[in-house]
C-alpha cells in the first residue's frame, strides 16, 4: 500500500567538501554539532533534529568564488539558532571564523515580521555560508523558546536565493508539497550590513514544512545583478548543495530534482 502524502519535512542539507573530516571539526568544535557517522567519503553531522551531510568532492572541483555575494543564486545558508548571539559571535571570533556581515545585526522594530531577531552571516573554512540567528521571546518556532544550556540549539532553516519567488513557490508546492506560511520584505541599513550588500532589499518567503528545520526563499529586489549558478555545475564544485526532504513515509526510491534556479533537492 502506497503511503499517503504528508506535509514535507526538511531533514537537512548535503554540501560538497574538499575534506569532510577536517571541515567537520569546525562544525563540531565551534558550532556545537555532533558527528553521527564518518567514512573517508562522507561525514554525517547533526544539530538538534536536522543534519548536514558533508560529501567529498573529487579533485578538480572548483572552490566557491572569492567574490561570491549574498544575492548570487548559488548562495545557500544554514540558519543556526543560538541562545545568545553575543556569546556565539565571540566563539566564532575566537576560532577566526570569516564573517560576511559587518557585525551582529538586530532587525528593526518597524518590520513586524522580524522585529527583534538578531543575526549574523559568516562562512565555514571552505566558504559555505552560514547564519547565526537568535529569536527573542515570541519569535520563531516554540522549540527555540525552550529552556536549556546548549549555546547552539538547532537549524531553523536553510535559505536559498531565487530569481522569482512566485515561480519557486509553485515548484516547491507542486513537486514537494510545501506551503508558504509567511512572507516579509527585509530592507534598510540592518539588512545591508547583514548581507554585506548596498541597497539590499529582499523578499523572504518561509516554507516551514514539518519539524524543526524549514526552507526559506530569498528573492533580492535590490541589488539586481545577482549571478545565476554556472550551467556546468557538478557535485564536485563546492557551491553544489542539495536540500534533503522527506515527503512520504514509505519505501519509494529517492528522487533527485532541480528547482528553477538549479538548487538541488533529494526527495525521500
Amino acid at each position: 500500500m502506497t503511503a499517503l502524502p504528508r506535509e514535507p519535512a526538511c531533514l537537512g542539507v548535503e554540501l560538497a567538501s574538499r575534506d569532510p573530516a577536517r571541515l567537520a571539526e569546525f562544525y563540531v568544535e565551534v558550532l556545537g554539532f555532533r558527528c553521527e557517522q564518518a567514512t573517508r567519503e562522507t561525514t554525517y553531522l547533526r544539530l538538534g533534529d536536522a543534519s548536514v551531510l558533508l560529501t567529498r568532492a573529487a579533485p578538480g572541483g572548483r572552490a566557491i568564488p572569492d567574490d561570491s555575494r549574498s544575492h548570487d543564486r548559488w548562495f545557500r545558508h544554514l540558519a543556526l539558532v543560538v541562545r545568545d548571539l553575543t556569546a556565539a559571535y565571540a566563539q566564532l571570533r575566537k576560532h577566526r571564523g570569516t564573517t560576511i556581515s559587518d557585525a551582529p545585526q538586530r532587525l528593526p522594530d518597524w518590520n513586524p515580521d522580524s522585529a527583534g531577531i538578531e543575526a549574523l552571516y559568516f562562512r565555514d573554512p571552505e566558504g559555505h555560508p552560514l547564519e547565526l540567528i537568535h529569536f527573542p521571546p515570541g519569535r520563531g518556532k516554540p522549540v527555540w523558546q525552550q529552556e536549556g544550556k546548549e549555546l547552539f540549539q538547532g537549524i531553523d532553516h536553510t535559505a536559498i536565493v531565487v530569481s522569482s519567488a512566485p515561480r519557486s513557490v509553485e515548484f516547491y508546492r507542486r513537486e514537494l508539497g510545501f506551503e508558504p506560511a509567511a512572507a516579509s520584505l527585509n530592507r534598510g541599513p540592518e539588512q545591508e550590513r547583514l548581507a554585506n550588500l548596498e541597497r539590499a532589499s529582499v523578499h523572504v518567503i518561509s516554507l516551514p514544512g514539518r519539524g524543526q528545520m524549514g526552507l526559506e526563499l530569498l528573492e533580492y529586489l535590490q541589488p539586481t545583478d545577482g549571478r545565476p549558478a554556472p550551467e556546468n555545475t557538478t557535485r564536485n564544485d563546492l557551491w553544489w548543495s542539495r536540500t534533503i526532504v522527506r515527503r512520504n513515509e514509505g519505501a519509494a526510491p529517492p528522487v533527485q530534482l532541480l528547482d528553477p534556479d538549479h538548487h538541488g533537492v533529494l526527495l525521500l
